[in-house]
């Protein structure tokens, strides 16, 4: 009975994990509080000192003056203004019980359900970090974050791979960073490709 019921609690799990992404997005105060228009440009810092976090199974690097909010399945980074977000959950997934691609798909079905205008974003299906292959997607939408009455289109990309490979001590490590589509590129390679590529499995 036990070994029946745990593969459905584990899946149950992931869906939280990944909605949690989402939740800390409606929170984020993008572009400041301010309602951008057309002709708004909000131009990221560049990329400051990093200062290195440690978690369950991973570490990477981060910007030292971003915030850091840690919970019981992973944490979220986000910049001091607000615009940018990087969040990294993970959970047991013994022998790759749910595929890493269903993983990525049920992150973007949760932000789909929670954002207007959802259009899908055509991305490579997988990206190479930390030596491993991680299955990838992305999507845009329009999300009204808390105490604002103007909606912002944000684009999201979510990452998500099984490691150790095909092993019982297997982990679902998931990644989602966002910002707003229009700064999107400029954050980045200011901000997200950095800290992804100092990710390490520890």
């Amino acid at each position: 009975m036990v070994k029946h019921t745990y593969p459905i609690v584990r899946w149950l799990f992931l869906c939280v994990c990944t909605t949690g992404i989402l939740l800390f997005l409606a929170g984020c105060d993008l572009f400041g509080g301010g309602s951008p228009s057309t002709g708004t440009t909000v131009t990221p810092t560049p990329t400051p000192s990093l200062t290195t976090y440690k978690g369950d199974g991973f570490s990477i690097n981060y910007p030292q003056t971003w915030k850091v909010k840690q919970s019981s399945d992973g944490v979220t980074f986000s910049d001091p203004n607000g615009i940018a977000y990087l969040s990294i959950r993970t959970s047991p997934n013994p022998n790759e019980l749910i595929p890493a691609s269903t993983v990525v798909d049920t992150a973007l079905q949760a932000f789909k359900s929670q954002a207007k205008n959802y259009q899908s974003v055509n991305t490579p299906a997988t990206t190479t970090l930390a030596g491993d292959t991680w299955s990838q997607g992305a999507a845009t939408g329009d999300v009204t974050p808390s105490g604002q009455n103007t909606a912002v289109n944000v684009k999201i990309v979510v990452i998500a791979d099984n490691h150790p490979a095909h092993s019982i001590s297997s982990k679902a490590f998931v990644i989602g960073y966002a910002t707003g589509s229009q700064v999107f590129d400029l954050a980045n390679t200011a901000y997200f490709q950095p800290m992804l590529q100092s990710f390490k499995f520890a």
